[in-house]
């Protein structure tokens, strides 16, 4: 099972120099998807996971953690 790490996500765009605003733009989330994320008050589907990996330059692996 996947599992978001919000950690690594606000430390990936922390590295990226991005605001939430920019990762937003790029990412074509709204800006309140993101906050929701990085609050941790929404869990991302797969597809959303994605998006924001790409949006950040970086594999999905590096911004989820995998639950066995």
């Amino acid at each position: 099972m996947l599992k978001v790490n919000i950690n690594k996500i606000i430390l990936a765009r922390a590295e990226a120099r991005m605001t939430v605003r920019e990762l937003s733009r790029v990412s074509k989330l709204a800006v309140s998807t993101i906050n929701k994320i990085e609050n941790g008050y929404a869990k991302p589907n797969p597809v959303t996971i994605g998006k924001l990996a790409k949006a950040l330059n970086v594999e999905v692996e590096q911004i989820i953690d995998i639950e066995k």
